[in-house]
């Protein structure tokens, strides 16, 4: 804060407009992405016009004053008006760039501004259009554990809110490096790919695609070993998944009747609610309607219509 109070901003940014050594400039850049950590410090950023200095850095910078601009547009993008900025500033473009050619931190640091700028509705529809799912997918492939593949999914998940996003992450080959996600990621990364799964599920040819690739088994753990909030996504990506008939055959044949019902008797207050739908689409068969009651459905969901939210009565 005492630098930016004395005007260390400005001079950052006018250091990076008026170009000269390549290392001042990324140095410039790095002071600007520690800087923007702090909240005042996003707006001042922007103010002084930093958008388009480091956008400009990303488009013509070296690979290390790239990587620079882009943790520094990271950490501005955390600001819901630096995100619309970002965009208007040309910056989606040499983002997706760096996700598709830089080094793994610089990509890792990519997926998560294009994560962060992925919030906003426009900006879903800006970074399909600049390429940026088919490198977000690749990112998934890498076969690198860790903060990339868990921002690449969390962008995946933004993006896929979207109906030709959902078709084009399934075209771009998503679903596969998704499901394996979800079978070995850490428990964040598992969270996001249920949550990019719940938004492409709502498409009825990836609901087939999901099955196909095997992600109802690692949906139906998570039920038993995430947390609230991820045992909430995978059960809304469930409750997706059973409106197909194939599908509510394997939930059923897989035991995930029993967690469902559990998770109405034990889980919080959202994963109660996703777990009824479930039971909801579930219950158009016959098969299904008989494991319900065998597993105890009955009395739980009594129990939850007597004292759930109103959403899961």
């Amino acid at each position: 804060m005492a630098i930016a109070a004395r005007g260390g901003v400005r001079l950052l940014v006018q250091l990076l407009q008026r170009g000269g050594e390549e290392t001042a400039r990324e140095a410039a850049a790095a002071a600007l992405a520690v800087l923007a950590i702090a909240p005042d410090n996003k707006t001042a950023i922007a103010r002084e016009q930093g958008v388009d200095a480091l956008v400009a850095l990303l488009h013509a910078g070296g690979e290390a004053a790239k990587e620079s601009a882009a943790r520094a547009l990271l950490e501005l993008s955390v600001n819901h008006l630096n995100r619309v900025s970002i965009a208007l500033c040309g910056g989606i473009y040499p983002l997706v760039s760096l996700l598709r050619t830089g080094g793994p931190t610089a990509k890792e640091v990519a997926a998560c501004a294009i994560w962060y700028l992925g919030v906003n509705n426009d900006n879903k529809a800006a970074i399909a259009q600049a390429g940026g799912i088919p490198p977000l997918v690749a990112v998934l492939n890498s076969g690198e554990p860790g903060l990339g593949q868990e921002a690449a999914a969390k962008a995946l998940w933004n993006l896929a809110v979207l109906d030709d996003n959902k078709k084009a992450i399934a075209r771009a080959g998503g679903v596969s490096p998704l499901v394996m996600l979800l079978r070995h990621g850490s428990p964040a990364g598992k969270e996001a790919a249920a949550g990019a799964l719940l938004e492409l599920a709502f498409d009825d040819d990836n609901k087939v695609l999901i099955a196909s690739a095997g992600g109802i088994g690692p949906l139906l753990q998570l039920l038993e070993s995430g947390d609230e909030m991820a045992m909430e996504t995978a059960a809304g990506c469930i409750c997706n998944l059973a409106v197909n008939s194939d599908n509510r055959v394997f939930i059923s044949s897989a035991r995930g009747i029993p967690v469902l019902v559990q998770m109405i008797r034990t889980g919080g207050e959202g994963s109660q609610e996703a777990a009824a739908k479930v039971l909801w689409n579930l219950a158009v068969s016959d098969s299904s309607k008989t494991a319900i009651v065998q597993a105890g459905g009955i009395p739980a969901l009594v129990g939850l219509l007597e004292r759930g939210s109103g959403g899961a009565r």
